[in-house]
């Protein structure tokens, strides 16, 4: 996909987080391992025509952030200083912009909201270039109630006349930069809504974009609860065998029993798809050709480019006899690749399993199964290196 106009994001993520009830701020809140912000920072790293992030924080998360950038090689990310007020901050942002046509397109998204699609990202963005501003929303799903001073009841509102505004929104640099030019300070000390802004100061009617994503905001605990699931759904799985054997269609099984996409089941690493995210690799083999690596070092190099919100690569090893020199080579492997895998969070376990136990016992099948799902499935960072080994 390409744009008709340079599009820039401005994430806002200066803020404490109050409702969250926590002491870290819910940005820095780790979800399967990764600090929510990464998530966000990721989805736009990914799109190919936004040109610059531009993500403000607050001045003691500053070192955090860069690390984080580093860690993640995102090469659009630009990082400064935030302001006491979601406005305050925004105005920051805009003005250390440098270079920018009246026509072009900023994207306003709050760094809490991780998971908006690329989809609805673009409509709101050829709308503002279309109608100076835009943004997404959803209809309310509860009644809304007016109230009196002391807290009773005055009256009920209309629902079907109102809707929820949410980000991402979107303008051109010629509004956004007039509104936050002639902004009150009144507004910019006590404001949230920008396309009220626009409204107000430069006259300028928002083209409202119905959404249907998941563009929520995690505001409170149980939030993170929610973006952890919708992280591990959002998790394509490739599988990687020679051959169709009953315990891997077992695998196959149980990982679809949890909700997670698997995308094929192929014979090579140039057949994984470009939106897998997690792979298991199955070795039907001799101890030479297990312990060799080959392979799953090309599985861990291809995930390693595509990869968003974390992956995994389980690899199931299965013998015709024991072998503590394979025990101990696999051991050895598995900390390597897992070390090499730590900054893109992708997990990396191996299975080693005796080909003549699991054939002969259903339960030792379903047991296997249910562990390489598990893995593939909570990719918790915890067990990451470790090499299990069932009899």
């Amino acid at each position: 996909m390409e744009m008709e106009f340079k599009t820039y994001a401005v994430l806002p993520a200066a803020g404490t987080g109050e409702r969250m009830g926590l002491h870290t701020p819910k940005q820095y809140c780790e979800v399967l391992g990764r600090p929510l912000i990464a998530y966000t920072l990721q989805r736009f790293e990914s799109i190919p025509w936004i040109d610059s992030i531009i993500i403000a924080v607050s001045q003691e998360r500053m070192d955090f952030l860069q690390d984080l950038i580093k860690e993640n090689k995102f090469r659009k990310v630009i990082v400064i200083e935030g302001d006491k007020t979601r406005h305050r901050t925004l105005q920051k942002c805009l003005n250390s912009i440098n270079g920018l046509d009246p026509s072009d397109v900023i994207i306003i998204h709050d760094g809490v909201r991780p998971f908006a699609d690329e989809d609805i990202l673009s409509q709101v963005s050829k709308a503002a270039f279309q109608h100076g501003a835009a943004g997404a929303i959803q209809p309310l799903v509860s009644t809304v109630l007016a109230t009196t001073e002391d807290g009773f009841l005055d009256h009920s509102l209309v629902r079907s006349k109102y809707t929820a505004s949410h980000t991402p929104q979107a303008f051109t640099f010629q509004v956004i930069q007039k509104a936050y030019t002639e902004i009150s300070t009144e507004d910019l000390d006590h404001g949230t809504e920008c396309l009220q802004l626009a409204l107000k100061y430069t006259s300028t009617r928002a083209k409202l974009v119905p959404s249907t994503g998941d563009i929520w905001k995690v505001t409170y605990r149980t939030d993170l609860y929610k973006a952890e699931g919708l992280a591990k759904e959002l998790n394509c799985v490739a599988m990687l065998s020679s051959d169709k054997t009953a315990l891997i269609q077992n695998i196959e099984q149980k990982l679809q029993y949890r909700g997670i996409q698997l995308l094929s089941v192929c014979s090579n690493t140039e057949d994984i798809a470009k939106t897998v995210t997690s792979a298991v690799v199955c070795l039907n083999s001799s101890p030479e050709e297990a312990t060799n690596g080959s392979t799953v070092q090309k599985v861990i190099k291809k995930l390693q480019t595509q990869i968003q919100y974390g992956g995994s690569v389980v690899i199931v090893v299965t013998l015709s006899n024991s072998d503590s020199n394979v025990n101990l080579k696999c051991q050895q492997l598995c900390k390597e690749w897992n070390k090499q895998c730590s900054t893109q969070k992708l997990c990396v376990n191996i299975v080693i399993v005796n080909k003549e136990e699991y054939v002969s016992s259903e339960r030792l099948n379903e047991e296997i199964s249910d562990m390489v799902a598990e893995l593939v499935f909570h990719r918790n960072p915890t067990f990451s290196g470790q090499v299990f080994s069932l009899p």
